[in-house]
């Protein structure tokens, strides 16, 4: 299984949008909208497991100050 950091995600988010823009300049709209589906969904994702590491983190925050 390979597991990607987040640099990792982030970069290839930037490529696969990179891409959509190169496809986008020669015309290929449908392949661009592919290609900007999922860099919008790599960096989504990316975001909904940072948000849910802060939520973890936070609770244990609070957990810890509370006792």
């Amino acid at each position: 299984m390979l597991i990607m950091t987040d640099a990792g995600i982030e970069r290839a988010a930037v490529a696969v949008i990179q891409s959509g823009v190169d496809l986008d300049n020669k015309k290929r709209y449908t392949e661009a909208l592919v290609c900007y589906r999922e860099g919008i969904q790599l960096l989504l994702n990316l975001l909904k497991g940072l948000l849910e590491f802060f939520c973890f983190v936070r609770t244990l925050c609070l957990f810890s100050t509370s006792q």
